[in-house]
């Protein structure tokens, strides 16, 4: 009885870890097959912060930055949030534009 209890006990535990690590995969793959258009301007970034001889500390400023701009433009198209340095409202316009808008205008300004 006693060995069959931990047989038992055996299979579900390398049931539950089996789950585990498949549910794991499963978020991992979603999570790099898809194309985000905030990380792809951090990418974005750092590359171009990296050719333009930026180094750290002021390479972290610098995509602080951006990511603060990225945040204002998104939040305001649809304003759920209180906006960290610029509150605007922009109604219906695309939170990808905005975004792509916010980060390229910071680059710029950084590195013309």
């Amino acid at each position: 009885m006693f060995l069959k209890f931990k047989i038992e006990q055996i299979i579900h535990s390398r049931q539950l870890r089996l789950i585990v690590a498949m549910l794991l995969a499963a978020v991992g793959l979603a999570g790099t097959a898809r194309a985000d258009m905030v990380t792809d301007w951090n990418q974005t970034a750092i590359t171009t912060l990296s050719a333009a001889g930026v180094r750290f500390p002021p390479q972290t400023r610098a995509l602080a930055m951006m990511h603060a701009a990225i945040f204002d433009a998104v939040n305001a198209t649809n304003h759920r949030y209180i906006s960290y340095a610029v509150d605007i409202y922009a109604p219906g316009a695309s939170p990808e534009a905005a975004a792509a808008a916010a980060a390229h205008g910071v680059l710029l300004n950084l590195i013309p």
